[in-house]
């Protein structure tokens, strides 16, 4: 019978690369997410919504980011809605697809481009 290996973790600390910001896929927002990136913004909340959300089928709002393009709120490699960015984005990497359950970050799961990860 073979031995198992225990699971290898991995450490976070954020170089503010830009990686994540830059890969194709969905950022979601609440509704309070939306009042405080369009306050920071300085913009109506409608004009946000209008500007730089989409609507899916369940009223949920999400940005879209495009392949080979950058979130919209990614400018210079700094996040322009840093201090109130949505929690998807403030919780990278500590995603429970890529955890397990005592808050550790699998090497076994975790596979993206990240040089805050060792």
């Amino acid at each position: 019978m073979k031995e198992k290996f225990p699971e290898k973790y991995y450490s976070f600390s954020c170089t503010k690369c830009g990686y994540c910001c830059c890969e194709e896929g969905y950022v979601f927002f609440t509704e309070e997410e939306i009042d405080k990136a369009s306050n920071i913004l300085n913009m109506d909340r409608q004009d946000f919504i209008f500007s730089y959300l989409e609507k899916d089928e369940f009223g949920e709002y999400y940005h879209i980011v495009k392949k080979d393009s950058c979130c919209s709120f990614l400018i210079d490699n700094l996040c322009i809605i840093q201090e109130d960015k949505p929690s998807q984005c403030s919780t990278f990497p500590y995603w429970d697809e890529y955890m397990d359950i005592n808050g550790n970050i699998l090497k076994s799961k975790f596979k993206r481009k990240c040089p805050g990860i060792k």
